[in-house]
């Protein structure tokens, strides 16, 4: 049997490749495959944040952006990732199980708030990145005030350590057989 081969048909996959997608197998359904890679997916939230920091990026560079003497709509920060931040609570509370295509637009206004306020902090302007903050301090603070929130929030996170761990170990499992 052809040990490379069959290597690449594991669901569990190297620590490097966490950074394209860090979840586990059983949450494949929430990523989005990469043609002609060899199986390789990213996170679909993830890809819609990425993109949404580069297309506002580019917005904001083109526009001028935020700036001291032109604080702009700053204020709509704390607005674009409240659409993230209901989807992932209600799928953390297991109230619904998101699409691909609601992850990829709520990780893209994320990512669009995301890149305006750090525009807007590369222009001096700290309207934008504080309301950021304010926003995810306040969605935090309030998990932070109901056990079964928290709860919920710590199982998810154990999960992805986990998963981790078992990439770890599979990394150097490889290591010790060579390949």
């Amino acid at each position: 049997m052809d040990r490379t081969a069959t290597q690449h048909d594991q669901a569990v996959h190297g620590v490097a490749r966490l950074l394209l997608s860090h979840h586990p197998p059983e949450h494949g359904h929430r990523t989005l495959p990469v043609p002609g890679t060899g199986g390789v997916r990213v996170c679909a939230r993830c890809s819609g944040i990425v993109g949404g920091v580069l297309v506002a990026s580019i917005a904001g560079w083109l526009a001028g952006g935020f700036s001291p003497a032109r604080p702009g709509l700053w204020w709509l920060v704390p607005l674009m990732i409240l659409p993230a931040i209901v989807d992932f609570h209600g799928q953390l509370m297991r109230r619904w199980e998101s699409t691909n295509p609601r992850r990829l637009v709520t990780g893209g206004l994320f990512g669009a708030a995301l890149g305006l306020a750090l525009w807007a902090a590369c222009r001096g302007s700290w309207q934008a990145p504080c309301a950021l903050l304010a926003g995810l301090f306040g969605y935090f603070g309030w998990v932070a005030l109901g056990r079964r929130r928290v709860v919920r929030l710590v199982q998810h996170v154990r999960l992805y350590v986990d998963y981790y761990e078992r990439c770890c170990a599979e990394d150097a499992r490889r290591a010790v057989d060579g390949v």
